[in-house]
């Protein structure tokens, strides 16, 4: 990859901003929209032998290739100002790549060296703006797992943006597969306990990381620094943080408690959403028509919260596309009739998807017929198949929250119940929320939904039982990965016999 070079005929490279592990970022021109983007593309297969099993090369090469791919579509979906936006995907040779707005701005990092001294309204104003793109990210679920300063840019208007979401999404027990050499991914110093140990990762994992990165916008220093024997790793497992105010008198309580409890070992402790960051440093933030920071910062973060009337766009590169950013949320109801038999095809080229192991356009484009097709041709075996076999491939594709909502049509819509086949379907889908719980570090209440289904498939017809206690062995799996292998277990030995 050379400046100058062209893709799709239509993003010409000008210069090289980072290279990861499994990834390199390029500045480019879009010359259909006239503005600047950025491209990050998987680096060649030459460069990619340290991170996949040598065993297996070209099988682990399609399964990264195909977990960037999905990453796309996951970033397709956030809409928010604290993340660079999506507009598009495509391959270059055999490289998949992804672009996005290129934001123009100084390294959180570099900013903050700038401006040492932080007060507590400035660390909070960045900090806020973190947060809320956090919580954006973690409704997808999309797991950051890499937050730290270098990973947040502030805009020209002082606008934060989280940068660099990785490529492997860490959000199921499987999906840590590609790292440095066996190491979990990760940055030393911001890096949770669980991650460490290579435990599951949830949108926890990240608060416990802007833990770290708030207490050092509060205090000038990251929490750890390591001391002679006593390496950051071990004090991350081990040690309490001094508080910061010790280092920062002037910041208030409620502030502090809250850093507290973002850096506490145990997940269960930090606080549930970043939405709750939000909330409780609300009324911390700068006032509208407040004073500028003195010294002036530039950028200045606070500004927005100051000015909220005079907010210019974060990248001026050219005029918006109409189709800048495609619809998001619950796809709509068609207004044209749907025929049964465009049901039963799209049902059948999402068999051949799921069946290749890469879920498609064809798996959106279904479910955004399937409530039409309800109220218009009523109950049938075929929309309830098309409904799972849609929210299996949304699973895939990480889009947990969609699957789950499909999945929860199928259990409030179960058809005849007389009909065992029908009846095992609304199991499996029951286990399908257990596994999308799972993401969202929901394992306790996904174990509560393998006991119901273990107790209600004895109520089955025998021959309708191995599709669901398949199921049952899956989600079992999954949680035993998780820490609760001997209550899975447990529940396992309930379950009818073959």
């Amino acid at each position: 990859m050379e400046p100058g070079e062209m893709l799709q005929g239509r993003y010409r490279l000008v210069a090289p901003l980072g290279k990861g592990g499994m990834a390199e970022v390029w500045k480019a021109d879009d010359a259909e929209y006239d503005r600047l983007v950025a491209i990050k593309m998987v680096r060649p297969a030459n460069e990619l032998g340290d991170y996949l099993d040598t065993a297996d090369h070209f099988r682990d090469r399609a399964e990264l290739h195909g977990r960037f791919r999905r990453e796309g579509a996951l970033l397709r979906a956030l809409d928010h100002s604290g993340i660079p936006t999506w507009y598009g995907q495509g391959n270059h040779g055999d490289r998949p790549f992804i672009v996005m707005e290129f934001v123009e701005g100084a390294p959180l990092n570099r900013w903050h060296e700038r401006h040492r001294v932080l007060s507590p309204t400035v660390a909070v104003a960045v900090a806020t703006q973190i947060a809320d793109a956090l919580q954006c990210a973690h409704e997808a679920p999309l797991v950051h797992r890499d937050l730290k300063p270098q990973n947040v840019l502030l805009a020209s208007n002082g606008t934060a943006v989280l940068i660099d979401f990785g490529i492997a999404m860490p959000l199921r027990p499987d999906a840590t597969r590609y790292t440095f050499n066996g190491a979990t991914l990760g940055s030393r110093g911001y890096m949770a306990p669980e991650q460490i140990l290579g435990r599951q990762v949830t949108p926890k994992t990240d608060l416990y990381a802007f833990g770290c990165l708030f207490y050092e916008l509060l205090t000038g220093r990251p929490p750890f620094i390591a001391q002679g024997e006593r390496g950051m790793t071990e004090q991350h497992l081990n040690d309490a943080p001094l508080p910061v105010q010790v280092f920062s008198p002037k910041v208030p309580d409620v502030v502090a408690a809250l850093v507290e409890r973002l850096l506490e070992k145990d997940p269960h402790r930090r606080p549930t959403h970043a939405s709750a960051i939000t909330e409780a440093l609300r009324p911390f933030l700068p006032e509208a028509g407040s004073s500028a920071p003195s010294p002036r910062l530039n950028p200045d973060p606070t500004q927005m919260f100051r000015d909220p009337l005079d907010q210019s766009r974060r990248s001026p590169d050219g005029p918006e596309p109409s189709d800048r950013r495609p619809p998001t949320g619950r796809p709509g109801r068609r207004r044209d009739w749907v025929s049964s038999a465009s049901i039963v095809a799209d049902l059948a080229a999402v068999e051949r998807e799921l069946a290749a192991g890469e879920p498609g356009p064809v798996v959106p484009r279904l479910v955004a017929l399937l409530p039409g097709a309800r109220g218009q041709l009523g109950f049938t075996l075929t929309i309830q198949k098309a409904r799972m076999r849609c929210a299996d491939g949304l699973q895939i594709m990480c889009a947990f929250g969609q699957a789950r909502e499909l999945y929860e049509q199928m259990i409030a819509d179960p058809g005849p119940a007389d009909d065992g086949e029908l009846q095992a379907m609304c199991l499996i889908a029951r286990l399908g929320v257990g596994q999308c719980r799972i993401p969202f570090g929901e394992t306790e209440t996904a174990l509560d939904d393998l006991e119901e289904v273990v107790i209600a498939v004895h109520k089955l017809p025998v021959e309708a039982r191995k599709p669901v206690v398949a199921r049952c062995e899956e989600l079992a799996l999954e949680l035993s990965e998780l820490g609760l292998k001997a209550l899975a277990e447990a529940l396992l030995a309930r379950l009818p016999p073959p």
